[in-house]
Protein backbone atom coordinates (compact mmCIF):
# COMPACT_ATOMS: atom_id res chain seq x y z
CA UNK A 1 0.00 0.00 0.00
CA UNK A 2 1.14 3.82 -0.39
CA UNK A 3 2.45 5.73 2.44
CA UNK A 4 0.76 7.83 4.36
CA UNK A 5 2.84 10.84 2.89
CA UNK A 6 1.78 9.68 -0.76
CA UNK A 7 -2.24 8.95 0.01
CA UNK A 8 -2.05 12.64 1.81
CA UNK A 9 -0.22 14.01 -1.45
CA UNK A 10 -2.35 12.44 -3.90
CA UNK A 11 -5.32 13.46 -1.80
CA UNK A 12 -4.77 17.24 -1.20
CA UNK A 13 -6.88 19.33 -3.88
CA UNK A 14 -3.59 21.02 -5.06
CA UNK A 15 -2.37 17.79 -6.42
CA UNK A 16 -2.59 18.05 -10.05
CA UNK A 17 -3.73 14.25 -10.31
CA UNK A 18 -6.56 15.19 -7.97
CA UNK A 19 -7.32 18.75 -9.01
CA UNK A 20 -8.26 17.88 -12.67
CA UNK A 21 -10.98 15.76 -11.42
CA UNK A 22 -15.25 16.21 -10.69
CA UNK A 23 -16.79 14.15 -7.90
CA UNK A 24 -20.47 13.01 -8.69
CA UNK A 25 -22.61 10.78 -8.26
CA UNK A 26 -22.45 7.68 -10.56
CA UNK A 27 -25.94 8.32 -12.28
CA UNK A 28 -24.28 11.83 -13.56
CA UNK A 29 -21.47 10.23 -14.74
CA UNK A 30 -20.38 10.74 -18.76
CA UNK A 31 -21.26 7.46 -20.49
CA UNK A 32 -18.07 6.84 -21.35
CA UNK A 33 -16.96 6.94 -17.83
CA UNK A 34 -19.90 4.72 -16.70
CA UNK A 35 -18.77 2.10 -19.49
CA UNK A 36 -15.63 1.84 -18.46
CA UNK A 37 -16.59 1.35 -14.35
CA UNK A 38 -19.43 -1.25 -16.13
CA UNK A 39 -16.89 -3.32 -17.79
CA UNK A 40 -14.65 -3.36 -14.96
CA UNK A 41 -17.41 -4.13 -12.16
CA UNK A 42 -18.83 -6.52 -14.47
CA UNK A 43 -16.87 -9.68 -13.91
CA UNK A 44 -17.52 -9.04 -10.07
CA UNK A 45 -20.93 -9.71 -7.96
CA UNK A 46 -21.75 -6.00 -7.32
CA UNK A 47 -25.55 -6.08 -8.20
CA UNK A 48 -27.71 -9.43 -10.07
CA UNK A 49 -26.62 -8.48 -13.56
CA UNK A 50 -29.34 -9.24 -16.05
CA UNK A 51 -26.96 -10.32 -18.42
CA UNK A 52 -24.62 -13.63 -18.51
CA UNK A 53 -22.77 -12.75 -21.38
CA UNK A 54 -18.89 -12.92 -21.87
CA UNK A 55 -17.00 -8.97 -20.93
CA UNK A 56 -15.74 -8.97 -24.18
CA UNK A 57 -18.84 -9.11 -26.05
CA UNK A 58 -20.62 -6.91 -23.65
CA UNK A 59 -17.44 -4.19 -23.98
CA UNK A 60 -17.87 -3.96 -27.42
CA UNK A 61 -21.84 -3.39 -27.69
CA UNK A 62 -23.28 0.20 -26.03
CA UNK A 63 -26.88 -1.41 -25.99
CA UNK A 64 -25.64 -4.20 -23.64
CA UNK A 65 -23.61 -1.55 -21.54
CA UNK A 66 -26.69 0.56 -20.92
CA UNK A 67 -28.55 -2.40 -19.72
CA UNK A 68 -25.64 -3.11 -17.35
CA UNK A 69 -25.66 0.44 -15.97
CA UNK A 70 -29.51 0.58 -15.41
CA UNK A 71 -28.99 -2.89 -13.54
CA UNK A 72 -26.03 -1.15 -11.41
CA UNK A 73 -28.45 1.85 -10.88
CA UNK A 74 -30.54 -0.24 -9.60
CA UNK A 75 -29.61 -0.67 -6.36
CA UNK A 76 -30.63 2.70 -4.89
CA UNK A 77 -27.03 2.87 -3.10
CA UNK A 78 -24.89 2.46 -6.08
CA UNK A 79 -27.07 5.28 -8.33
CA UNK A 80 -25.50 8.24 -6.09
CA UNK A 81 -21.98 6.53 -4.96
CA UNK A 82 -19.62 9.22 -5.28
CA UNK A 83 -16.46 9.01 -8.40
CA UNK A 84 -14.09 11.32 -9.82
CA UNK A 85 -13.38 11.56 -13.20
CA UNK A 86 -11.78 14.06 -15.84
CA UNK A 87 -8.70 14.08 -17.88
CA UNK A 88 -5.28 13.67 -16.13
CA UNK A 89 -2.14 14.82 -17.66
CA UNK A 90 -0.07 11.74 -18.49
CA UNK A 91 2.77 13.39 -16.95
CA UNK A 92 1.18 13.36 -13.22
CA UNK A 93 0.19 9.82 -13.85
CA UNK A 94 3.61 8.41 -15.29
CA UNK A 95 5.54 10.01 -11.92
CA UNK A 96 3.38 9.08 -9.56
CA UNK A 97 3.47 5.41 -11.25
CA UNK A 98 7.32 5.54 -11.29
CA UNK A 99 7.51 6.45 -7.70
CA UNK A 100 4.59 4.13 -6.74
CA UNK A 101 6.57 1.18 -9.30
CA UNK A 102 10.09 2.04 -8.01
CA UNK A 103 11.60 2.75 -11.23
CA UNK A 104 13.98 5.60 -12.60
CA UNK A 105 11.84 6.66 -14.74
CA UNK A 106 8.32 5.50 -16.29
CA UNK A 107 9.96 5.13 -19.82
CA UNK A 108 11.92 1.79 -18.05
CA UNK A 109 8.70 0.86 -16.44
CA UNK A 110 6.88 1.51 -19.93
CA UNK A 111 9.66 -0.90 -21.78
CA UNK A 112 9.27 -3.43 -19.14
CA UNK A 113 5.64 -3.83 -18.97
CA UNK A 114 5.14 -3.74 -23.03
CA UNK A 115 7.87 -6.08 -23.42
CA UNK A 116 6.14 -8.59 -20.77
CA UNK A 117 2.65 -8.22 -21.28
CA UNK A 118 0.56 -8.03 -24.72
CA UNK A 119 -0.95 -4.77 -25.17
CA UNK A 120 -3.49 -4.23 -27.98
CA UNK A 121 -3.51 -2.06 -30.52
CA UNK A 122 -6.28 1.00 -29.70
CA UNK A 123 -7.42 3.48 -32.44
CA UNK A 124 -6.77 6.80 -31.41
CA UNK A 125 -10.79 7.45 -31.80
CA UNK A 126 -11.00 4.61 -29.19
CA UNK A 127 -9.59 6.40 -26.05
CA UNK A 128 -11.63 5.37 -22.87
CA UNK A 129 -10.71 6.06 -19.22
CA UNK A 130 -8.88 4.15 -16.99
CA UNK A 131 -9.91 3.68 -13.36
CA UNK A 132 -7.66 4.70 -10.50
CA UNK A 133 -7.49 3.44 -7.19
CA UNK A 134 -5.50 5.19 -4.76
CA UNK A 135 -5.29 2.66 -2.07
CA UNK A 136 -3.86 0.32 -4.59
CA UNK A 137 -0.24 0.24 -5.12
CA UNK A 138 0.22 0.78 -8.88
CA UNK A 139 -2.80 3.61 -8.89
CA UNK A 140 -4.14 2.05 -11.82
CA UNK A 141 -6.86 -0.77 -10.80
CA UNK A 142 -8.50 -1.14 -14.54
CA UNK A 143 -6.76 -0.24 -17.95
CA UNK A 144 -2.75 -1.03 -17.63
CA UNK A 145 -3.21 -2.30 -21.47
CA UNK A 146 -4.89 0.90 -22.41
CA UNK A 147 -3.17 3.50 -20.41
CA UNK A 148 0.77 1.79 -21.98
CA UNK A 149 -1.20 2.27 -25.67
CA UNK A 150 -2.27 5.73 -24.55
CA UNK A 151 1.63 6.28 -23.49
CA UNK A 152 3.09 5.09 -26.64
CA UNK A 153 0.16 7.52 -28.44
CA UNK A 154 1.59 10.60 -27.31
CA UNK A 155 -1.58 11.39 -25.22
CA UNK A 156 -1.09 14.28 -22.96
CA UNK A 157 -3.97 13.91 -20.88
CA UNK A 158 -5.64 10.78 -19.92
CA UNK A 159 -9.45 10.13 -19.55
CA UNK A 160 -9.72 8.47 -15.70
CA UNK A 161 -12.22 7.93 -13.66
CA UNK A 162 -11.28 7.33 -9.80
CA UNK A 163 -12.65 5.08 -7.78
CA UNK A 164 -13.75 6.69 -4.05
Amino acid sequence: FPSHDTMRRILREETDLYSNLKTVAFKDLPFEYQRSLIIYMYEGDVVDWSLDLDRDVVAKNDDLIKTLIKDYISVGRNKNKSFAYGLVPMKELTEEIEERMGYDSFKDYHKDYTSDNYTPRYKKESVWPIILDVDNEELIEDGWHRFHQYYKMGLNKVPAVMLM
